[in-house]
């Protein structure tokens, strides 16, 4: 037990140590197999914690997902947190977030991390959260949209999107190495590749079917890594060589992704495109917002708990 509180009503908050299967749908289904490793030795892109709540009746009130990233776990992030409805407003979600403030610090981390959409009727509670307990103030960290796959075909760039004869479009995973080899070795002798958008370090669980490469006279100047997740193709990582950014490459990659998993039954595409990447922002903003059903904001929050 990490804390207890006492407002309207009584309750204790503490760590978990091993998955609960009765906690699992207060996380977001994108984070459910991280909390299902919650106690196991497995290799993760981030080393989970959680934290949940509990009323003096027993009766599980909340919960808060974290991970540790990084070399020797120097950065938290929070991932989710969720209070059930009949107990907001009585101090849970704070008390869940000190406490995981507490572990964070404990573990070793140097610096926490949020990122949340907009629009939910929770946000202005969350925001509310982060503000007392002294974080940055939010700022824009990316556009996240959301496609209907039958009215994609509406958009101008699905029917302009012809490729030169130089050029032409392959499944990633049909790539030889030596393509791969090639292109790490162009990005070492003049980087032109964002750190964040490696296309090798998306590649793991892709959605093989609708990842894809695009290729310039026999080299990889551009990609397009998906993943499916609960029926939603999500554009996980997509870029083209910034000589290539001006003459609308990555309409064709959309397009020919696009094409592939419409025969699948899939609804819906979804794609997060980071605001620091200024060319990209620009796209989502004139080319996928108009034909989106949902186009939003994610924000980032930090706090340092020591220097780094």
């Amino acid at each position: 037990m990490i804390k207890k509180h006492s407002l309207d009503h009584s309750f204790t908050v503490r760590e978990l140590e091993i998955f609960d299967p009765e906690l699992e749908e207060y996380t977001f289904p994108y984070w459910r197999q991280l909390f299902r490793s919650l106690g196991k030795e497995i290799e993760e892109k981030h080393s989970p914690f959680a934290l949940t709540a509990m009323s003096g009746d027993g009766e599980k009130v909340g919960l808060l997902l974290g991970g540790l990233v990084g070399e020797r776990q120097r950065r938290a992030v929070f991932l989710s947190v969720y209070v059930v409805p009949h107990w907001r407003g009585q101090g849970v979600g704070r008390a869940l977030w000190a406490a995981a403030e507490e572990v964070a610090g404990k573990a070793g981390a140097e610096i926490m991390k949020v990122t949340y959409l907009l629009g939910k009727p929770s946000i202005p509670f969350l925001e509310k959260i982060l503000e007392r307990q002294e974080w940055s103030d939010p700022q824009l960290n990316m556009y996240v949209v959301g496609i209907d796959v039958k009215n994609i075909r509406n958009a101008p760039w699905m029917r302009k999107c012809r490729l030169p004869e130089d050029y032409e479009i392959i499944l990633w995973r049909d790539l030889p190495q030596t393509a791969i080899d090639e292109l790490i070795a162009s990005d070492a002798e003049k980087p032109w590749i964002p750190p964040d958008l490696r296309p090798m370090d998306f590649f793991e669980h892709c959605h093989e079917e609708s990842s894809l490469a695009l290729k310039r006279q026999g080299k990889v100047r551009g990609w397009l890594i998906t993943h499916l997740l609960n029926g939603v193709l999500r554009l996980s990582c997509g870029f083209v060589h910034p000589d290539l950014q001006r003459r609308g490459r990555m309409f064709a990659l959309y397009a020919e992704a696009a094409r592939r998993v419409e025969p699948l039954g899939l609804e819906e595409i979804t794609a997060t495109v980071p605001a620091r990447h200024v060319g990209m922002a620009a796209f989502a903003q004139r080319w996928l917002k108009p034909f989106s059903q949902r186009f939003t904001e994610s924000r980032l929050a930090v706090k340092k708990l020591r220097e780094e």
